[in-house]
């Protein structure tokens, strides 16, 4: 198309400079934690899709533990989160 328009001349395609910068991408793996949010996030939906009324739905309870647990495993304190939603333990003892 360059060289139709004569925006550039056959001279000028001798040599091409290539950026092969790479940017790093910021993967994160699923944890326990998250897919246990995940689950009560999913879990929420469904019940409000079939119209069943729920006493309490968990999610601001496990978003804040989810949070804590972040910061137990950014401290490299492994022992801390190791049951991380013990305070959501009402919704699996159905």
């Amino acid at each position: 198309m360059a060289l139709k328009t004569k925006a550039l001349k056959p001279h000028d395609l001798t040599k091409i400079t290539v950026d092969t910068t790479v940017q790093e991408k910021a993967i994160t793996f699923p944890t326990d934690a998250k897919l246990h949010y995940k689950a009560i996030e999913r879990l929420g939906e469904i019940a409000k899709d079939n119209v069943i009324d729920l006493r309490q739905s968990y999610v601001r309870v496990a978003k804040q533990t989810l949070i804590m647990v972040g910061r137990y495993r950014h401290a490299k304190q492994m022992k801390r989160p190791k049951n991380p939603c013990a305070s959501c333990t009402p919704i699996w003892s159905v």
